[in-house]
């Protein structure tokens, strides 16, 4: 089982007066929260239980640039 978690996202834009530009920065997980998203329990696979997880992306940052004519 997993303990409960919070994800922390953000992100601003910026759009110019005339509104033809558009800048914005964004973050995701910034406390770099470490979680799994989905597993598997395969009993017996091996000497004991084997267990296989998949764990959500870690901390991550993104600009988008965007012109409009």
């Amino acid at each position: 089982d997993q303990d409960a978690y919070t994800l922390l996202d953000v992100g601003a834009v910026w759009t110019s007066p005339s509104g033809h530009f558009e800048v914005g920065v964004f973050g995701k997980n910034l406390t770099d929260e470490e979680y799994r998203v989905g597993g598997y329990s395969f009993p017996g696979a091996t000497y004991n239980n084997s267990i296989s997880a998949f764990y959500g992306p870690p901390r991550t940052w993104s600009v988008q640039l965007t012109a409009r004519y």
